[in-house]
């Protein structure tokens, strides 16, 4: 049987990011410790955008944003230079942004993905998600909950601080436990390539930090009242979804279910350098396109177009992003 962390990552993906993980500089730049204080070192807001919708107030932070190399996206290379020639991307360099998203009820402050933080070994930039969640009227202090969709490090660069601590002091770390497991497994890290190492001990640094805050949970476990975690296997082992059910509105929070939402419309069984197994990856994708096209669900997710909010539709064998202003 093909080892999915040899075959799919590979080493070329690992270098830059186990590097940094290596050298200590995964560590959130904007909180020198962790207090209940206003940060005294924090980067200007690069992106917030908040609406009401339904019982939640959603707030989307946006991080940075990252330049993807082509080579990062696999399969029909004919029919990916022509999706990316058509939106006028012809540099060979997709700009995916980086947001974490807030939701708000009466009582609650739910965080979803915590951004890159301190990570620049995929090019400078990253970090603005705690400034975003300030503006918003936010501290990290007053997060209740925050769900990681996966333990990639751009959604979990901003869980620590500089000592590696964690920056979040009340919040109950939620996680599907396939991915805990994942990240943990001693055999699985091993298999992996030596520059890959660095980023499973990040991974595990996280986990470690919020000790019995740490809460792993089963797909359709309600983490709070109407958003559900809902498995979405394949970019990681435990890589899931959120149904929001706000009442009178419904969303789905996608997470990595793409990239770049043009490319996965149009080729939907595209494979991403970091999927730890692209056909199963494939395989959630078009199910979930399905649903979401059938259901004409607004999604929001962590690779899209900021502010985040769209739709997919349904067009003849593939599919078509569209925007959505809330």
């Amino acid at each position: 049987m093909k080892d999915p962390i040899h075959s799919t990552l590979g080493r070329r993906h690992f270098l830059g990011l186990a590097a940094a993980a290596t050298a200590g500089t995964l560590a959130a730049p904007v909180l020198a410790k962790t207090t209940n204080e206003e940060p005294t070192k924090l980067l200007p807001p690069k992106g917030l955008f908040s609406t009401e919708f339904g019982d939640y107030r959603i707030s989307t932070l946006l991080d940075g944003i990252i330049p993807l190399q082509k080579g990062y996206f696999s399969g029909d290379e004919q029919a990916i230079d022509a999706v990316l020639a058509e939106i006028g991307l012809t540099e060979g360099v997709v700009p995916a942004p980086v947001s974490a998203f807030l939701f708000q009820s009466k009582d609650k402050n739910i965080l979803v993905d915590a951004g890159m933080g301190a990570i620049s070994a995929m090019g400078p930039g990253y970090g603005h998600m705690m400034s975003a969640l300030l503006a918003a009227g936010v501290s990290p202090a007053q997060i209740d909950i925050v769900v990681l969709t996966h333990a990639h490090p751009d959604h979990i660069g901003g869980l620590l601080d500089a000592e590696g601590n964690a920056v979040f002091p009340n919040a109950e770390l939620v996680v599907a436990r396939e991915e805990v497991a994942f990240w943990n497994n001693p055999e699985t890290m091993a298999k992996a390539p030596e520059e890959a190492q660095g980023i499973f001990q990040f991974a595990q640094n996280c986990f470690k930090a919020y000790g019995d805050q740490l809460s792993q949970v089963d797909a359709g476990k309600e983490i709070a009242k109407g958003i559900t975690l809902q498995a979405a296997h394949g970019h990681t082992p435990g890589h899931s979804v959120l149904r929001v059910d706000a009442g009178k509105k419904e969303l789905m929070m996608v997470a990595d279910l793409f990239h770049s939402a043009e490319l996965y419309t149009a080729i939907p069984d595209i494979a991403f350098g970091f999927d730890v197994d692209s056909k199963q990856a494939a395989a959630t994708r078009i199910k979930l396109f399905d649903q979401l096209a059938s259901d004409k669900t607004i999604l929001c997710g962590s690779h899209v177009h900021f502010p985040g909010f769209g739709r997919v539709l349904k067009e003849g064998k593939t599919y078509r992003y569209i925007p959505v202003s809330l």
